[in-house]
């Protein structure tokens, strides 16, 4: 159950700076947000339970404690997926965000062994979230045991300064192994060196560029279930958060479908942006992220549903079309287990006007950080 919370406390400032932005609605104002991703439903003795339980209640406390005499609004997620980490780091009028969850074996001695991924409650990696976020993002801090080496194998968040990638982002990780108040506690000295700053406070805007690209909706839909039982044993459909890829680079992201009453419609649709980079269409991803959990256990693997996926190119000038295909054998059946690659189709593409789809655009949503004050 996602829990979040907005708590906004006026103060009467009157701060004024060259950089101050374009207007902005009335009640826009900056927030800084912080996601807890800590598996407490699964641990077997209650005691456990209820000691993790009350250890999230305290650091969301401790959070609370430091920002709610400020102007800032606070947003509370706990129990995050990546599609909950997604949609904050792409919010324009977040300035600073607090994610604390697992690693999954990052850090050991053996280089064979070193996975590099975050994980979140339910045992996805998460990882390639972090890779992009929206440029008015300030500050992002990233709680978790060795989260430096881990992020540091994304080279779009690289923290070399010497080739920064988010030049007004200051990233804030962990080396080695943290425990989780005294890692927050750090996080939060370090961000008001960037919170307090006044040009943060009076509002910005950042660069936005317009890119080439495509507009493709994503129609994810699921089979009418209701939760399954036998006995203590589970057996529901597991429907995990999702995103969608490009290689290596994320441009969407899907929230997971905990099945529900049997009159309950699955079904999710997302537009999104997809950048041009060669002259012909690029082969896509939907990925749920590796889980380690339900790797080892054969009926997890059998439980786990991605959904039935289409894919649909959408016409500037020209009609819609699909021009993708499902990669699978063939038998049908989709190849992979945590992803589902689509490929473009040469019979569907090859006499094919893209010019007549191209669209220019932004990955983002180009709009100002309103000011602390607003």
């Amino acid at each position: 159950m996602h829990l979040t919370v907005k708590i906004t406390v006026f103060l009467v400032l009157a701060l004024i700076s060259a950089v101050a932005t374009s207007p902005v609605a009335k009640g826009d104002h900056q927030k800084v947000v912080f996601l807890t991703s800590l598996n407490t439903k699964n641990v077997s003795a209650i005691f456990r339970r209820n000691y993790y339980q009350t250890y999230v209640q305290k650091l969301e406390e401790r959070f609370r404690s430091e920002f709610e005499r400020t102007q800032y609004v606070i947003e509370i997620v706990h129990d995050a997926d990546q599609f909950d980490l997604w949609s904050v780091l792409h919010d324009p009028t977040n300035v600073a965000v607090f994610w604390l969850s697992h690693a999954s074996l990052a850090g050991v001695s053996d280089p064979i062994l070193r996975t590099h991924k975050m994980i979140d409650a339910r045992g996805f990696d998460i990882t390639p979230a972090f890779e992009k976020t929206h440029p008015n993002l300030r500050f992002l801090a990233v709680i978790g045991c060795f989260s430096q080496d881990i992020l540091n194998s994304l080279p779009q968040i690289s923290q070399d300064p010497k080739h920064p990638t988010r030049p007004y982002l200051r990233l804030f990780t962990f080396h080695d192994r943290v425990d989780a108040k005294k890692g927050l506690k750090q996080a939060i000295l370090e961000s008001k060196k960037i919170l307090e700053i006044p040009e943060i406070r009076t509002g910005y805007r950042s660069p936005c560029p317009q890119t080439p690209g495509y507009r493709v909706r994503v129609d994810r839909t699921f089979a009418l279930s209701t939760p399954l039982r036998q006995g203590k044993l589970d057996l529901s459909p597991i429907r995990p958060a999702g995103r969608l890829m490009m290689g290596q680079q994320i441009l969407d992201a899907f929230p997971r479908n905990d099945p529900g009453g049997d009159t309950e419609i699955k079904f999710q649709t997302h537009e999104v942006f997809v950048p041009k980079i060669t002259g012909s269409l690029p082969s896509l991803r939907i990925d749920v992220g590796e889980n380690d959990s339900i790797l080892k256990q054969k009926d997890l693997v059998a439980r786990l549903d991605i959904g039935n996926l289409n894919l649909t190119l959408l016409g500037n000038r020209g009609a819609d079309i699909h021009p993708w295909g499902l990669w699978q054998m063939p038998s049908g059946k989709a190849i992979g287990i945590f992803s589902r690659i689509f490929k473009p189709q040469p019979e569907k593409i090859e006499d094919l006007d893209l010019s007549a789809y191209e669209v220019q655009d932004s990955e983002f949503r180009c709009e100002p950080m309103p000011s602390y004050d607003s």
